[in-house]
């Protein structure tokens, strides 16, 4: 897979950005749904059934308004001139609400099919309201056929301001029903996001644990390795600590030696001194002998023997050298032999 390939930081980070956007995905979805179905439900709850309320009551008031012109006729024919009184009253009492209903549906519906069966309600009941005026009058005054004749001719006028506002009501309905239908369409569209989003954190978390399990066997790996490398490296640490405890040794004894050399060395060239004032007397003599050869054989003896000595004191000259020398040649394979040792101890440090 490509994510093998990828650092720990970039896997944790994607996987947590991708949860992260998801999530914010969701929430966003999920607010932008309840946002369009609070705006439908408010539609249909707060303005389309309070406009349908306000259509059916305009349509029970026309009726109503019909009832109360046909009860004012016939108190007039029974010559209740009281009750007369009393149903124009009343009727005048439901026009008055009629046209706050009718208002507050112009308020309510914002729709312009709504206004226009509004107007043509307000239209009829105009004209319905004039014929229910003369109707009145002949009540008042008794004359019931003229108040019957009138009642029947606001009659077409009623009917068609009751069917505008049936109009109106199935309009509204329709309305709601569509609102509905809408709310519930976004209901599930909302549903099934939400469903697809919800299988895709799924998805990205199951990722992200394997990740981050991969990314722990990474570390336990790594550790492991790491715990081997520091047992060879303390390994070679002691090896080193043993080279080097060697070396030391070898050290001090390549310098105890050395000490012993250096006092050779000065005992050997304060022979040289004495050798060559041996030298040099013997010079002084031999001048003396070429002088007083004559003098007597017992300074040739003296002489003789002092050649002798000079001989003795020659041979140990050289053996003294040839002593020198091997010291020389042995102080020279020990120092061959501890720069090999410091070399075979830096390869090992390096290692």
């Amino acid at each position: 897979m490509v994510m093998r390939t990828w650092t720990i930081g970039k896997k944790l980070l994607t996987g947590v950005g991708a949860m992260f956007a998801l999530a914010l995905l969701m929430g966003g979805a999920g607010l932008l749904a309840a946002r369009s179905l609070n705006n439908e439900l408010a539609q249909v709850g707060r303005h389309d059934a309070a406009a349908s309320s306000e259509a059916a009551h305009i349509q029970y008031l026309i009726a109503n308004l019909s009832v109360l012109a046909r009860q004012t006729v016939i108190a007039a024919a029974r010559n209740q001139g009281g009750e007369v009184t009393a149903k124009i009253s009343e009727s005048n009492a439901q026009l008055a609400e009629l046209r706050a209903a009718r208002q507050r549906l112009d308020e309510l519906a914002g729709d312009a099919d709504v206004a226009r069966l509004s107007r043509s309600i307000d239209a009829a009941m105009v004209q319905w309201e004039g014929k229910a005026r003369e109707a009145q009058t002949f009540a008042q005054a008794f004359s019931t056929v003229e108040a019957i004749e009138a009642i029947d001719a606001s009659k077409s006028f009623s009917d068609a301001a009751d069917k505008a506002a049936r109009e109106i009501v199935d309009v509204l309905r329709k309305r709601m029903d569509a609102n509905i239908e809408a709310a519930s369409t976004g209901y599930t569209v909302t549903f099934a996001v939400l469903i697809v989003m919800a299988i895709a954190v799924i998805v990205i978390g199951a990722l992200v644990l394997y990740s981050v399990r991969s990314t722990v066997a990474s570390l336990v790996a790594l550790a492991a390795r790491l715990r081997r490398r520091s047992d060879h490296v303390q390994a070679a640490s002691a090896t080193v600590s043993a080279s080097s405890q060697s070396l030391s040794r070898g050290a001090t004894t390549q310098a105890a030696s050395l000490e012993e050399t250096s006092a050779s060395i000065e005992e050997m060239s304060s022979m040289t001194q004495q050798n060559a004032q041996n030298s040099r007397e013997a010079a002084a003599l031999m001048q003396r002998v070429d002088q007083a050869v004559a003098d007597s054989n017992a300074a040739l003896k003296d002489m003789l023997a002092g050649m002798r000595g000079i001989r003795e004191s020659s041979e140990r000259v050289g053996k003294i050298i040839k002593t020198i020398d091997e010291i020389a040649f042995q102080t020279n394979i020990l120092a061959l032999n501890a720069a090999v040792e410091a070399a075979r101890a830096g390869a090992a440090g390096m290692g």
